[in-house]
């Protein structure tokens, strides 16, 4: 045996526990932000999984990153996205935002007595949602010789901005795999004819991401941080995403109609927060079939923007297609809603797993960072003292994904967090 072969064998010995590890760089070059991550993780034995996170500030640098990680790092699969900036550690274990300046971020996971599956979805897969599992049996390495418990699997998956299908997508997910998690984001858009996603040793668009199942999972958390504004309404009529009356005690007005009256009705607390920002919470009723043919349904509101108004009839567009009957709400920002909504959710998912996380994700809105809204939204302080001893992988996304009552969505100025822990046997 030969001395590298020497040091190999020590490092795959060393390697038999679970492990994560993530390091962070703000060099604005390339080269010199690869040579500072991988130097900081140099120690680290063969990992199982790598996720990168860059920063568009690198967009055109995109083609030239796995080949630099190839030959700096070991690992035997490789995931990632670009992102509006990544959310790190600093020296002293703070959170730390790195919002649209160069930053790249690697974690690398290494999970012995779990099974790390990754897959790809090209952008122009066929949905067929008569048969939603076929997508995953196509795109995922030997679908049916997986463990039953893959029923019972965490996933991560990243987005490119140009992929049309994502609501189908994150549906089938909830069909294939019922009772699991998921959490993701949807990558940042860059001016260039390639995609915003790595997988393996390329770039692509599409979707990527992995599925873990066995000793490891990823409990996960939706944090939307909006306080409701009135009462629900029913939308009455539509076309695609423009509303043009709604229902409110079975009187039909106008969206800005609506607005005009109730701002009158509003403490000046909720003036101020409705000044700073409105959006649209909108019912998103995901369907989803139990083992025993059971139809379930939540009724759970995401947040939509809000794209504009017509003063000539009072109609509303927003970033969603509605429906006529579908319900909707005026919601704002708050930032001690958010706060607390953090702090409690992460307490409790702490004591509901009983393990301490050997990894955090966060997934959160650009739009909540602290230059994107304009206020510190206080995510990562909320939790520093909860997590900031843990290996932080989280960044800044176009959109994110995550469930609420078992059902996955498509979310907007959200943060999704998770916990990677042992599951509970």
């Amino acid at each position: 045996m030969n001395i590298n072969s020497l040091i190999e064998f020590i490092l795959n010995r060393q390697g038999t526990n679970s492990f994560s590890v993530s390091a962070l760089s703000n060099d604005p070059s390339l080269e010199k932000a690869v040579e500072e991550v991988c130097l900081k993780l140099k120690n680290s034995p063969n990992a199982d999984m790598a996720i990168v996170l860059i920063s568009s500030n690198f967009a055109s640098d995109y083609p030239r990153l796995l080949p630099l990680l190839k030959r700096k790092l070991k690992y035997k699969m490789l995931i990632g996205s670009a992102v509006g900036g990544v959310i790190g550690l600093s020296k002293n274990n703070s959170f730390q935002e790195n919002f649209n300046v160069p930053s790249l971020s690697i974690t690398l996971l290494k999970l012995p007595n779990s099974n790390i599956i990754p897959f790809h979805i090209p952008e122009d897969v066929n949905m067929d949602m008569d048969n939603p599992c076929k997508v995953w049996k196509d795109c995922l390495n030997d679908f049916n010789k997986i463990d039953h418990s893959i029923n019972f699997c965490s996933a991560i998956m990243f987005v490119d901005p140009t992929m049309r299908i994502v609501d189908q997508l994150i549906g089938s997910f909830d069909f294939s795999f019922p009772k699991s998690n998921l959490i993701g984001g949807i990558a940042t858009y860059h001016p260039f004819s390639y995609g915003s996603l790595f997988y393996e040793d390329k770039l692509c668009a599409g979707a990527t991401g992995f599925l873990i199942y066995g000793e490891w999972g990823i409990e996960t958390l939706v944090t939307k941080g909006v306080k409701p504004l009135g009462p629900i309404l029913e939308v009455h009529s539509v076309q695609k995403n423009v509303i043009y009356k709604v229902k409110e005690n079975n009187n039909l007005v106008s969206p800005v109609e609506f607005l005009q009256n109730l701002i009158g009705e509003l403490s000046l607390n909720e003036r101020d927060l409705l000044q700073q920002a409105l959006f649209l919470g909108v019912e998103n009723k995901n369907l989803k079939i139990t083992n025993k043919g059971k139809l379930l349904h939540d009724g759970t509101f995401v947040v939509r923007d809000l794209l504009g108004i017509d003063p000539t009839n009072g109609a509303l567009a927003i970033t969603d297609k509605l429906t006529v009957g579908q319900r909707v709400q005026f919601q704002s920002r708050d930032i001690e809603i958010s706060q607390q909504e953090i702090e409690l959710g992460i307490q409790n998912m702490l004591k509901k797993t009983g393990e301490k996380p050997i990894l955090t994700f966060l997934l959160s809105c650009i739009g909540r960072s602290t230059s994107g809204s304009g206020n510190n939204y206080g995510d990562l302080q909320s939790v520093n003292n909860l997590l900031g001893s843990i290996p932080l992988c989280g960044a800044f996304f176009q959109g994110e994904i995550g469930q609420i009552n078992g059902n996955s969505h498509l979310h907007s100025y959200s943060s999704c967090w998770g916990l990677l822990v042992k599951r509970k046997k």
